[in-house]
């Protein structure tokens, strides 16, 4: 079995104390030593990301021909990119890019908003049940949690704040260290979540309020996990399990979700005959779950 890596960050361009983030940059991750190399372009928001990346030791390399500038100074550019044998998430840091000698104004730029512009994000987890383990470890009075799901790529991101300055939020790092499973948080800019790419999951702390009309869909529960037909977890299935102890037994729950209210339920009787379930599915909160 072949096991692939993620990498991800976002391109800022920076002038007069003004950013924005920059779209339609091609990124390169060259293999040092080594003939692989994956491109992408970022999107709307500076995002880029390179999945199924074999393991190796690469390097970041961004050509920024579509600003227009014949001298860019690139800075946070990591000197060396190690992907591992076991599979990984690898979240860099912004690269940020700035005109050499003088100031320009070709490009529109705008200052980032004041009030409530920054995140730190904690983890991004394959599992939504392993992300959820590690929001409990986090006091969210102190540090308002929210749960994201990005849907083309299916996976979890489980950020705190927003913040106003990028000094509170990295205070918040600071204190979040004290977790080992935490060790990689870092700030990012809070227009990242805003596009319809991103599914909000769940919010703990202030936030509660945010998540109150999402609810799940259970279509089966079993005493083994053995019993749970791997192909049920699937793209093709958007299910996931959750193991829960219910009157003192241990049960393995599938569900599906989380599903925004509307007139029509999302807990569908065909998704039950499709998975050999002659139950009817039962409509569950996210505090009948986790509770």
């Amino acid at each position: 079995m072949v096991i692939f890596n993620e990498v991800e960050g976002t391109v800022y361009f920076e002038n007069n104390d003004k950013s924005k983030p920059v779209s339609g940059v091609t990124v390169f991750l060259k293999q040092i030593n080594g003939d692989k190399e994956y491109t992408t372009t970022t999107e709307y928001d500076g995002y880029y990301y390179f999945s199924n990346v074999n393991q190796g030791n690469y390097k970041i390399e961004v050509e920024a021909n579509t600003l227009n500038i014949k001298s860019l100074v690139t800075k946070n550019l990591p000197e060396r990119v190690v992907t591992s044998k076991t599979g990984d998430t690898i979240i860099l840091k912004d690269i940020v890019l700035q005109p050499k000698n003088n100031t320009i104004d070709s490009i529109e730029l705008v200052d980032k908003p004041s009030e409530k512009s920054y995140f730190v994000q904690l983890g991004v987890f394959k599992k939504f049940e392993s992300a959820v383990i590690v929001a409990k470890e986090i006091d969210s009075k102190a540090h308002p949690l929210k749960l994201y799901k990005h849907q083309s790529r299916n996976s979890y991101y489980l950020v705190t704040g927003p913040y106003a300055n990028a000094q509170d939020a990295q205070t918040t790092i600071n204190d979040v260290y004290s977790t080992p499973a935490l060790h990689g948080s870092f700030m990012v800019d809070a227009i990242r979540y805003t596009s319809t790419d991103w599914q909000l999951m769940h919010a703990w702390g202030e936030q509660k309020s945010d998540t109150k009309e999402l609810y799940y869909c259970q279509y089966a529960a079993y005493t083994s996990k053995k019993t749970i037909k791997p192909q049920l977890i699937k793209a093709d299935f958007p299910l996931f399990t959750i193991n829960r102890n219910i009157n003192g037994k241990k049960y393995f729950l599938l569900l599906s979700g989380p599903h925004i209210e509307q007139p029509q339920s999302a807990c569908s009787a065909l998704t039950s005959r499709q998975i050999n379930e002659g139950s009817t599915p039962i409509k569950k909160s996210w505090s009948d779950l986790y509770k």
